[in-house]
Order: C-alpha cells, then structure tokens, then sequence
C-alpha cells in the first residue's frame, strides 16, 4: 500500500495544517514525566564558544549576529587560550565536533567538574578530559565568560519567552505510550544561542534522582527585522520532537545493532556520500536519523496531522535522501497497532530488522522508482540556440506527478540565468509540465526543476533536472 491510500484510511480530516498537540499543562497527573521550561545554560554556551573559536564549522554559523558578534567582540583576543589550542588538538585526534561537544557539556557541573557516572560520547574514550577541563576551567576565567553570560542575560531571557509557544505545543506523553516501558523521563529544552541550524539530542541522567534526561539543544537559525531570535512553530517544533526522539531511538539501535549490520551497510553503500557530507559518516548513524525521522512522521500522525502536512514532511525526508522513509512509517504503525503483542519498541526491534531487508532492496532500486524528465517538446538539453521568441518549455515525465506546485532555480549559474516564468501548467494526466516563459535575445539560460515540488503522490521527488540553452540574436 502506498502513502496515499494509507493516509486516507489511517488520518483524520481536519482543516488546519499546524500541529494539534496537548501542553503538558493539559495532561496535568496523567504525565510520568517532567518537562521544565525551556533554558540558556552556562555550559553548553560555553563549550560553544571554545569550539567555535577552534574553528569547528558546525560552531561557527551566524545566523543570530546580534549574539554571534558580541562572541567575536569579547573572545577572539582569547583564541589562543591553551583551552582553545587543546579543544583543535580534540577535534584531530578525536574527532570531537558535533553532538560529541554537546555530550560532554550536559555532563559537567557548575564548577566544569564531570557528574560521576555519566555516560560521553565514545569520542571522548581516549581522550585526556581531565587535561582539557583544567584548561577549560582557566579559560572560563581568564576569559571572564561568566560577566559575559550575566551581560546577556535579558537577551537569553528574551529568546526563552519567545520560544514559549512552541514548548507549549509539545506532547511529551506520546514517548512513553508509543516508545513503551516503565521508566519516566525528563524532558529538557536547552537553547543554543550561537548554533545556527544545528540541533543535538543527547541523553544522560539526573545524578539526584536518576532519572533520565532526554534533552534537545536547539541552536537559532532565524531572526527578526531587529535581529532578535525568533522561533516559528513550523520550523521549531519539528526539529524539537525530532532531537527528544534521539533520545530513545539511538540506544535502541546500539541495543540491537547486530540484527541491522547487513541491510545497514546495504543502505548505506547507496547513500554514504551524501550522508557523510551531512555528517552522518557511520551505517549506524544513518539507521538514527532514519527511525527518528520517521518517529517524526508517526508522532505527526498521532496528532491528527493533515495529510498535505504529513505527505510534506515525507518529502522532505526523501529530499534528505531517506528514500525509506514512507516504509520505515508503515512499520512503525504496524508495530502500533499490535501493542497487545509488542508492548514496547524494544520488544519489536527483530520484526523491524527483518522489515530492513526489504527497505534495503527498495533503497538498492531506488533510482527506478523516483520519477524522471524523459523530453523537453521544444528543444534538447543543452541545446546550443533556440529562438528568443520560444514562448513555452514542456517537460514530460516518465509518470503521473502530484500535480501540485512547482519548483525551480538556476543550477550552478545562480538565480540570474533562469528564464522568466510567467506561468506552470500541469498536463497529460500530471505527467508533463508546461512552463510558460519569456525570453531575452542573445542570453544564457540554466532552468533547473527542483524535486521539492516535482514528486509523485507517494512523495517520490524526481532527481534536480537541469536545461541549458542559449538564444538568438
């Protein structure tokens, strides 16, 4: 069965297309679990600004400059810091960058002092943490990093009471019921002032109570025309679910890892390129981001999610080259709707495993079954001169499309080389596409058709398609 006609049979028809989840607030002693406000913590800002001063480039976005620029203003006389020398020397010898930071600054005491009994990221087993935090705690000093976290005070004030109305929207009962199990969490939204898009979910445990602390550190991609943090629900909420569900799915895969080892490497020798460019170097890796995503889906779907929204957001995972995806959520539901049997996600690890085999196969064939621009009516790719008085191009696809929207750029040329388009039509039952355009004499053109909109109902994105042509005098 394919995403179209599973949606109709498993999804409520509603007339919005935001999420309808339930505040914490509203599930009041039904909810095991915690789930305090959101916060600015000292550690993680901390371990941000040395590694950005490192030169980790997953440190070192700019995209909330009114923060970004008070960071250079006050630190760059210190980027030689023995903290900051040592941190470079981490990231050669091993390889911390990423969520291997974030791991180590959920895991430290107000004092810089690791919390007895944690566990890091790997990527911290042979190295010297001892060594690194006297010199981080030197630099904390030396640098007068805690005047300038008080400096900004209101600032992170500001950034928490806007992020309210997506901390609102989040339904932290659903990981219980859907992950299953009897132990409680706590749920922690920890905000990342200068990370630009990047998002970590690791986990740890309160040393006090320990309870485990399933945390989600959202960096800030997006601004105002004051250039102050904004947070949209439909950006934010998303990323959120996603990084708590990091929190399960990560060690339910290292639980099981050995039932997944050949259809992982099977997957993963498609799309180890592109993963490894995203930063998801490792077949097991790319197995965490792919339940994830697709606990997203799920998480969407038992929130009464419209199907546009959730046909859209598989998309997006497709484009992100989880060509899976679809299958992954099916599984998920079947897992679901067999609770009798299956009282946990743990408990159903095998039957996943086996479903891996068949999603490694599909992967393998993928190329197949995505869609594909068979002729242009008017002139052939790279076509050396057309007429400049061509009024329309028709593209004609190998089988039916959504028929919704279009999408296009100009390749590597940029935005200038595309032609003006003064219309989209879909014909030929979807499955060709006349755009109509309006041409220059004499110019190089680069029309590039993006799969963000070019995709079939399944949401198979067709790969970016790509003319050139020059025309007439």
């Amino acid at each position: 069965m394919r995403i179209k006609s599973l949606l109709k049979a498993i999804l409520c028809s509603v007339s919005c297309f935001i999420f309808s989840f339930c505040t914490l607030q509203e599930n009041g002693d039904n909810i095991k679990s915690s789930f305090p406000e959101p916060q600015v913590k000292k550690q993680t800002e901390l371990l941000s600004i040395v590694f950005r001063l490192a030169g980790n480039r997953e440190y070192n976005f700019d995209h909330f400059k009114l923060y970004t620029n008070k960071i250079k203003e006050h630190f760059t006389p210190y980027r030689s810091h023995n903290a900051i020398t040592a941190a470079r020397d981490l990231v050669i010898s091993n390889y911390i960058s990423y969520d291997a930071v974030m791991s180590l600054a959920i895991n430290l005491d107000d004092n810089l002092n690791l919390i007895e009994g944690v566990t890091l990221d790997e990527r911290w087993n042979d190295a010297d943490i001892d060594d690194f935090l006297v010199k981080l705690r030197k630099f904390r000093i030396e640098s007068q990093f805690d005047n300038f976290y008080m400096e900004n005070m209101s600032l992170y004030a500001e950034a928490i009471s806007r992020f309210m109305p997506v901390y609102k929207k989040v339904d932290v009962s659903w990981y219980e019921k859907f992950y299953g199990g009897d132990a409680t969490q706590d749920f922690i939204i920890i905000l990342s002032m200068s990370n630009g898009p990047c998002c970590y979910g690791p986990q740890t445990k309160d040393p006090e109570t320990g309870r485990i602390q399933a945390i989600s550190i959202l960096g800030c991609w997006l601004t105002d025309d004051d250039g102050m943090a904004v947070f949209n629900e439909s950006d934010y909420l998303p990323t959120l679910i996603h990084e708590f569900n990091h929190s399960f799915v990560n060690q339910l895969n290292r639980k099981h890892i050995d039932l997944f080892s050949e259809s992982g490497e099977r997957i993963f020798s498609v799309v180890k390129d592109v993963m490894t460019a995203r930063a998801y170097p490792q077949p097991e890796i790319v197995l965490n981001e792919a339940l994830v995503r697709a606990a997203v889906v799920k998480y969407m779907k038992d929130h009464n999610e419209t199907d546009d929204r959730l046909l859209r957001e598989i998309i997006n995972q497709k484009l992100s080259d989880f060509y899976w995806i679809t299958e992954l959520f099916y599984e998920l539901n079947s897992y679901d709707k067999q609770r009798d049997i299956y009282p946990d996600l743990d408990s159903y690890m095998p039957q996943l495993a086996s479903a891996y085999s068949k999603f490694a196969e599909y992967v393998e064939n993928y190329d197949n079954i995505r869609p594909k621009v068979v002729s242009v009516d008017e002139i052939g790719n790279d076509n050396s001169l057309v007429s400049k008085n061509l009024k329309t191009l028709t593209f004609n696809f190998d089988r039916p499309l959504l028929g919704r929207g279009y999408s296009f750029n100009g390749g590597n040329k940029g935005d200038k080389a595309m032609p003006e388009i003064t219309n989209v039509e879909y014909l030929n039952d979807n499955r060709s596409v006349k755009v109509s355009v309006k041409l220059e004499s004499d110019y190089e053109y680069n029309l590039n058709l993006m799969g963000r909109s070019f995709c079939t109902a399944d949401g198979d994105p067709i790969h970016s398609y790509c003319i050139n042509f020059r025309t007439d005098k």
